[in-house]
């Protein structure tokens, strides 16, 4: 089973504050969220699941440049 790369995109929540012990925030907190979770999916999804953090996180850092 294959994940397509707009499933795969899609973080779950952040829930709690950096600051309170929870997960970071934004971005951050998404992507660290996203990783943590791999260890629960089929290792055949990891390539789709990697990919995808790495193209939202090349579009956020280029964002960055427009702002």
């Amino acid at each position: 089973m294959t994940v397509s790369s707009e499933t795969a995109a899609q973080p779950p929540p952040s829930n709690g504050d950096a600051a309170d012990g929870g997960p970071a925030p934004g971005i951050a907190g998404d992507v660290s969220a996203e990783l943590a979770g791999l260890e629960n999916r089929p290792i055949e999804e990891h390539p789709d699941v990697y990919e995808a953090i790495s193209r939202r996180l090349g579009e956020t850092l280029s964002g960055i440049d427009h702002v």
